[in-house]
């Protein structure tokens, strides 16, 4: 492979061409994209009027504190959708002096412009399509949009967009079901809108400013400040102190910005490779190696040093076997055929040979039931669920905190069997070489024997003179 720039391996063109294909059909910078054409419903969006985005970030982010949500008085009920308020409640924004705002502003309530029924109905919808995600992907997908830019297209006159800047991560909580719900920040970064930031770089040339806490904590303030004065002078463009509680989904996007970092490293990595070329140690690419395939499993895979936690069966056995002697392999079968005990015996497997595994799935049921089985067989201290709806950083610190104390001897019940399972197994080896051993002189195999005997089960029985000795293929 021919090295590049400082001494970087060049990474293959058709890998380089596969890489690129699938960064762009990570990225959409559609007007189909939520973060960059956001349409507020009128169940499933909550939009904050007058109030100052910078401050409700302190108050949930940086003091960590909870905030309720305040219907509007009745004369000030607006039924529209939330992109659709009346514009003077969505105020372009304006450097402030923090003193000087009314106390509206700095309180602990955040403002909303429907009635107590609809804001309680739109609460009860987002807490549980937000539920949902959580419980089926692991992913949360609700946030705090704070502040809007609204922009226009040259090719599309007459019209103008809305995406947010900054989006918080936030939960919906409440004391008792028929409490009212108030907001506090997830466990999770905040971070200016990665779709908007790709948008404007690449469209438009405009850089997004860098984004970081100092000091303690984040100055929204100042970022406004810079934004705004980026976009200055573009004809239908401004920024808005507009503030929207609602639904996204960004994780196509960080995946996009991982090939886009390390396009090279991934490039350059030898399954990546063979997954683009199709091209490996058996015809299929990801098959079984021929010397897993005849192996002798009771040979190679001594029991006594097995680290399996569920029964596998001969297939099952070669796939782990496969794994453990270096080699990629792609493992299918339909529902049922124990894929996920597979998967938790190369967990164990790994963990036995002093390794670490990272266990992906699309699907959190895959993972829930992968690590149910690991914690059912006393390693739940080694397993870190960051699938888990209540991850956070202080519960992965909590999990590495357990794994770095659980023992490292071995179980009583392991230590009392582990001798005997040799003796165990190799009388059940015998056992099956003897019924499958080709016998004279029937030219058969007791097993084979006993499977023609029970298909004539029903058969009239004849009588025969000539002594077992006589019995041979031919007599049969």
């Amino acid at each position: 492979m021919i090295d590049g720039p400082a001494n970087e391996p060049v990474v293959p063109p058709a890998v380089a061409a596969s890489i690129e294909r699938w960064k762009q059909a990570l990225l959409d910078l559609s007007k189909r994209n939520r973060a960059l054409n956001f349409r507020g419903f009128r169940v499933s969006t909550i939009t904050v009027v007058d109030e100052q985005p910078p401050e409700v970030l302190r108050r949930l982010y940086v003091d960590r504190e909870s905030m309720g949500f305040r219907p509007a008085a009745p004369a000030r009920v607006v039924a529209a959708p939330a992109h659709d308020i009346a514009s003077e409640e969505h105020r372009d924004f304006a450097p402030y002096a923090r003193e000087a705002l009314p106390a509206q502003h700095t309180d602990r309530w955040l403002q909303t412009a429907v009635s107590a029924d609809d804001l309680a109905k739109s609460l009860r919808r987002i807490d549980d399509l937000a539920r949902s995600s959580l419980e089926e992907q692991g992913v949360n997908t609700l946030f705090l949009a704070l502040g809007m830019l609204h922009y226009t297209e040259p090719d599309r006159p007459g019209e103008s967009f809305a995406a947010p800047l900054v989006l918080l991560p936030v939960r919906l909580v409440r004391a008792a079901a028929r409490s009212a719900f108030e907001i506090i920040a997830a466990d999770d970064d905040v971070a200016v809108n990665l779709s908007l930031g790709e948008y404007l770089r690449k469209l438009w040339a405009i850089e997004l400013p860098q984004w970081s806490e100092g000091d303690g904590e984040l100055d929204l303030q100042q970022l406004f400040v810079q934004v705004a004065e980026r976009i200055r002078g573009r004809d239908g463009w401004r920024l808005t102190n507009e503030i929207v509680l609602g639904l996204f989904s960004f994780e196509k996007l960080v995946m996009f910005k991982d090939l886009e970092a390390s396009a090279a490293a991934i490039g350059n990595h030898a399954l990546v490779q063979q997954l683009v070329t199709r091209q490996g140690a058996t015809p299929s690419g990801l098959g079984l190696p021929t010397e897993v395939q005849h192996a002798r499993l009771d040979e190679v895979i001594p029991p006594e040093r097995s680290a399996h936690l569920v029964p596998a069966d001969g297939s099952q056995l070669r796939a782990l076997l496969a794994v453990a002697r270096g080699h990629s392999l792609v493992v299918e079968g339909p529902p049922g055929t124990g894929k996920s005990q597979t998967i938790t015996n190369l967990v164990a497997q790994a963990l036995g040979a002093g390794k670490s595994v990272l266990f992906v799935a699309e699907k959190r049921a895959a993972l829930d039931v992968v690590h149910a089985r690991l914690e059912s067989a006393g390693m739940g201290e080694l397993c870190l669920a960051l699938h888990s709806p209540d991850a956070n950083r202080r519960e992965v610190f909590e999990g590495m905190r357990a794994a770095l104390d659980a023992s490292a001897e071995p179980s009583t019940a392991r230590a009392v069997a582990g001798p005997r399972l040799p003796g165990v197994r190799a009388s059940l080896s015998a056992y099956t070489d003897a019924i499958h051993r080709v016998r004279a002189p029937q030219q058969a195999s007791v097993f084979e024997a006993l499977g023609r005997l029970a298909t004539v089960a029903d058969a009239p029985l004849l009588p025969w003179q000539g002594g077992v000795d006589a019995i041979d293929a031919a007599a049969i």
